[in-house]
């Protein structure tokens, strides 16, 4: 099992406690930032999290709670530590990549992506948190529904919403909007269809309102995925065939697939 990232941070702060000055001062050791890109999943994915989610999932009670516990807190400790490793690996380069104008947008574009990555653990988490006896029956499949952190390192790009040069405004109200369709995704992915639908229709008029295409692609297919998980299946269609145009004019081609893939679905049980 995955060590506690708080331990492994303290270890190093209890070790190097620094060394004495020419004066006798106790002088901090340097700190390593590399050695230490764990601490960016504190409150997301960490001792605490990990003990929480656990416990919520343990104490619905039913006889199979322990084991749906253990393999979903395995796999978002196998998630995180992917994470970690290649977070450690882009801090190293980014020391090396000097002035390099291309190897730092690489870099930009791979850091995005883990981003998104790391939204959508504590998405996950916090669904787990807030619903864990709606959500147990699908949390194991939620948990290994998480993006893979191997899509990063082969294309970063895929990830991304509304990739461009943003304003500092415009950039983190999409942050903020981003946030929020983790948790719709999250939620679709533990099977929550009707907490995530009713929550869909807001986060849609909110990214029709930032005019963003990406976001609205992905808004339309969520919406159109959560009511087909509800049986509505006329409606999904119009959703899905809706955020598959927009996501075809916005180049998302991960949300198309989507969209596509599910409309095929959907139009399956019409037929």
């Amino acid at each position: 099992r995955r060590s506690s990232p708080l331990l492994a941070l303290a270890a190093p702060a209890a070790l190097g406690l620094g060394h004495a000055s020419a004066r006798g001062e106790a002088v901090a050791a340097p700190v390593d930032a590399c050695a230490q890109v764990e601490d960016e999943l504190a409150g997301m994915w960490d001792r605490d999290r990990r003990r929480a989610v656990a416990q919520a999932l343990i104490d619905t009670g039913r006889g199979y709670a322990a084991d749906v516990a253990a393999q979903v807190v395995d796999r978002l400790d196998a998630q995180a530590d992917a994470w970690v490793e290649l977070r450690g690996e882009l801090c190293e380069q980014e020391r090396s990549a000097g002035d390099d104008v291309a190897a730092r947008e690489q870099l930009h574009l791979v850091m995005a992506c883990l981003d998104r990555g790391r939204g959508e653990l504590q998405a996950l988490a916090d669904a787990l948190l807030a619903d864990p006896d709606g959500l147990l029956d699908n949390a194991v499949a939620a948990a290994f529904r998480q993006q893979s952190v191997e899509l990063c390192r082969r294309r970063p790009d895929l990830a991304l919403r509304s990739p461009g040069t943003l304003s500092p405004a415009r950039a983190a109200s999409l942050s903020r909007l981003g946030a929020r369709l983790d948790v719709l995704d999250a939620l679709l992915k533990a099977g929550d269809h009707e907490r995530g639908q009713a929550r869909a229709r807001g986060v849609l008029a909110d990214a029709r309102g930032l005019a963003d295409d990406h976001a609205i692609a992905e808004a339309l297919y969520l919406l159109g995925a959560f009511t087909a998980g509800r049986g509505h299946h006329e409606e999904a269609e119009r959703w899905l065939f809706d955020a598959a145009l927009m996501a075809e004019r916005a180049g998302d081609l991960v949300t198309l697939a989507r969209a596509r893939t599910e409309l095929v679905v959907v139009v399956g049980y019409r037929l």
